[in-house]
């Protein structure tokens, strides 16, 4: 009977204990956003990142129409087809290296407006709508807080003009 008691008395502790613990800790903030908007914004209001994108979807574009032609015609006129494609498909190598340095550099801004987000509001978990959330609530989206410190920091660091 004697190691029950001890069992109950132990356990009765350990519980009390526990209970104890999570009075002292306060519940836990969680917040969502919505990356694909965020990083489409950033794209579209960043001047080089912007013109990036519309120069690959051009590359591609021609690239397409080159390759067409080049199936549909001989000699002297395919070859010259064939070295535009090679060299358009340099073109895009270029583009895509450029685009992946823009969408680092966008993340790491996108992360840095988050982060100054979630500490003025002392949250603790943000979740990635889209990424992970399988629900969040529109009153726990705080996207366009995000985009107006995404704007901010811009504008902080931005050149100044003389």
């Amino acid at each position: 009977m004697k190691p029950v008691c001890a069992i109950l008395l132990a356990a009765a502790v350990v519980s009390s204990c526990g209970k104890a613990q999570l009075a002292n800790e306060r519940e836990a903030r969680i917040r969502s956003v919505n990356m694909g908007l965020l990083f489409e914004y950033a794209v579209n209001s960043d001047p080089d990142a912007r013109g990036v994108k519309a120069a690959k979807t051009e590359a591609l574009a021609a690239v397409r129409t080159l390759k067409t032609r080049t199936a549909s015609t001989e000699g002297a006129e395919r070859e010259t087809a064939e070295r535009e494609v090679l060299r358009r498909n340099a073109e895009l190598e270029e583009l895509n290296a450029s685009e992946e340095r823009h969408r680092q550099r966008i993340l790491a801004e996108i992360s840095r407006a988050i982060n100054a987000v979630a500490a003025r509001q002392g949250i603790d978990f943000i979740l990635g709508a889209g990424e992970g959330a399988v629900y969040a609530g529109r009153e726990y989206d705080i996207t366009e807080e995000v985009v107006r410190e995404l704007a901010a920091l811009r504008k902080r660091n931005a050149p100044v003009s003389r």
